[in-house]
């Protein structure tokens, strides 16, 4: 890909990043200094390179979080926060209760509390079950109407954990996308079957 085309799919709101730090920090050990000075970084990277600031933390995998966590990512402007990993129990309650996206409150920093939209995953950062593409033992989508109808249902057993109308849905995983071909081509064959039973497949 050449810049001009990465700059393009950016504008057009076709490619957002998400965090945007050097790294997916750990947030047990590191003290807050270096989380900023590692979050800054990447972020100047992106601002001279792509002229944009990542407004969505992305702490997926976390081995857990700490409290001081959504005033600091606050306070470096992010607007909203992703969250994957927590203790089984409290995410299966919080499923219960439709409390899967919520305003955090936690610690305050520099003398400030900012509560923060935070949502949190309803499975693994993996795709739904049977939409790895990449996967093996994973069909290749050949009947897009069978594939669709079960994605749908499995979208509309997420959906049912979240009090809002959007529901984030990830697909890859860790080491994923090296045969991107298989999963764009893919992809591709359900969006377009989507789209053109759009009434039919609402949520």
């Amino acid at each position: 890909l050449d810049r001009n085309r990465v700059h393009r799919v950016i504008r057009d709101g076709q490619l957002e990043f998400v965090g945007g730090g050097w790294v997916q920090h750990d947030e047990a050990l590191p003290s807050w200094q270096a989380i900023v000075q590692q979050v800054s970084e990447g972020h100047t990277w992106l601002l001279k390179n792509f002229g944009i600031r990542p407004t969505v933390a992305w702490q997926i995998d976390a081995a857990g979080h700490s409290d001081v966590t959504p005033s600091l990512f606050g306070l470096m402007g992010y607007e909203a926060l992703v969250i994957n990993r927590i203790h089984y129990r409290i995410k299966q309650q919080f499923k219960t209760s439709k409390h899967m996206e919520f305003f955090w409150k936690g610690a305050e920093v520099g003398g400030q509390v900012r509560p923060l939209l935070t949502h949190i995953l309803a499975e693994h950062f993996s795709a739904p079950e049977g939409y790895d593409f990449e996967s093996a033992g994973v069909r290749q989508v050949t009947n897009a109407k069978r594939r669709s109808d079960r994605l749908v249902k499995i979208m509309r057993e997420r959906a049912a954990f979240y009090r809002t109308h959007h529901l984030m849905v990830p697909f890859g995983d860790d080491l994923r996308f090296l045969a991107a071909d298989k999963q764009f081509t893919n992809m591709e064959k359900l969006i377009r079957y989507h789209c053109s039973y759009i009434n039919y497949f609402i949520v």
